[in-house]
C-alpha cells in the first residue's frame, strides 16, 4: 500500500512561480486601485447626501402653511361649477334613458335626421 506521503511531489519551476507571483501582484495592485476609487466615490456620495439633506431641511423650513379661507369670488365659482356638474349629470342621465328606449328612436327608419 502506497501512502500519500510516499508519492514524489513535483515543485513548479522558478519561472512559473515568478509568473504566478507577478500575476498575483498585478491583481493585488488592481484591487487596491479599485478600493481607492470606491472609497473616493463613497466620500463624494456621502458629501452629496449631506448637501441634499441640508437643502431638504432648508426647503422644509422655508415652507409655511397657513389656513386660508376661500374668498367670496372663489366660493361663487365653486358653487357655479357644482351647479353645472349637476345639470350635466342630469342631461347625461336623460340621454342614457332615451338611448335605452329604442322604441322612440325606431319610429321612422327612413328619416336620416331622426336616426342620427
Amino acid at each position: 500500500m502506497i501512502s500519500d506521503d510516499d508519492t514524489p511531489k513535483v515543485l513548479p519551476s522558478t519561472n512559473k512561480l515568478t509568473t504566478e507571483v507577478d500575476a498575483l501582484s498585478d491583481a493585488l495592485l488592481s484591487q487596491d486601485r479599485l478600493l481607492k476609487h470606491a472609497a473616493r466615490e463613497r466620500k463624494e456620495y456621502k458629501e452629496r447626501l449631506e448637501q441634499a439633506l441640508k437643502d431638504l431641511e432648508l426647503a422644509r423650513s422655508s415652507v409655511t402653511v397657513t389656513e386660508e379661507t376661500e374668498c367670496d369670488t372663489c366660493a361663487i365659482h365653486m358653487s357655479s361649477l357644482v351647479t353645472l356638474q349637476n345639470k350635466y349629470g342630469t342631461l347625461l342621465d336623460e340621454h342614457d334613458e332615451l338611448k335605452a328606449r329604442s322604441v322612440l328612436l325606431g319610429v321612422c327608419k327612413s328619416c336620416s335626421g331622426l336616426q342620427s
